[in-house]
């Protein structure tokens, strides 16, 4: 078991900001589903527009600061409800 808590990975969900708002994504309720479970981390991301045009840029920035959690051997961020999320869901499985 790590140190790793749902209390911290909301903390730094909440430093992915989402500019043209001035909020972070999971303030936003863009973060729809969040698991923490020993070594992993899962989260679901819907965009608030299906066209959103900075939806993987919210994703990707979201992954890349789990992946460095302390403890993390696994992260999943998969994109719902956006007209690319098939593309974007490859791109951050290769991250």
């Amino acid at each position: 078991m790590t140190g790793m808590t749902k209390e911290g990975v909301i903390a730094l969900l909440n430093t992915v900001i989402e500019k043209e708002r001035g909020k972070s994504i999971y303030e936003m309720g863009l973060v729809t589903k969040l698991d923490v479970n020993e070594n992993r981390i899962s989260i679901i991301v819907e965009p608030g527009n299906p066209s959103c045009p900075i939806g993987l840029k919210l994703a990707y920035d979201a992954k890349v600061l789990l992946v460095h959690m302390p403890g993390v051997q696994r992260v999943d961020v998969i994109v719902k409800n956006h007209k690319h999320a098939r593309e974007m869901n490859k791109m951050l499985d290769e991250l």
